[in-house]
């Protein structure tokens, strides 16, 4: 409860970015700077927020790519198999093949792939809730570890 309760937390934190300069001032290594520009990049073509995606690294997995949950919730972003298949299923694959030729259609630890396909369940999720913390909530209990 105490993991959910923070996730909440720094989620909401994260809506209050509307711009690079604010979102980016947060992260302090050059792999976290790396990972943030591929997250703007996608979350800018899907229409997401690049800041509540950041958020949501930082807090899953801390930029860790090989980060695995007791659950089996895998990378960045701390995806289920299940989900990461499905959702695969459902992308577009023109639009995957324009950030990533490796299309595993598994749970790799392939971080662009991660972050599109979490990125885009994101996306999926604001369209079918209407609040911002119910998003939140359903991507942290329904898909991830």
């Amino acid at each position: 409860m105490k993991t959910l309760i923070i996730f909440i937390l720094l989620t909401f934190n994260a809506l209050a970015f509307d711009d690079f300069s604010n979102c980016a001032a947060s992260l302090k290594t050059e792999r976290e700077q790396a990972i943030y520009k591929t997250v703007f990049s996608v979350a800018k073509e899907l229409k997401v927020n690049h800041c509540l995606i950041t958020s949501i690294i930082m807090t899953e997995s801390s930029f860790s790519k090989n980060a695995v949950s007791k659950k089996g919730a895998r990378g960045l972003m701390q995806i289920m198999p299940k989900t990461h298949k499905d959702v695969l299923k459902k992308m577009d694959k023109t639009f995957l093949s324009i950030f990533t030729s490796n299309l595993n259609n598994d749970l790799s630890h392939d971080e662009i792939e991660n972050i599109i396909v979490g990125t885009y369940y994101i996306k999926y999720l604001s369209e079918k809730f209407s609040k911002k913390e119910h998003v939140v909530i359903a991507y942290k209990w329904v898909h991830v570890g």
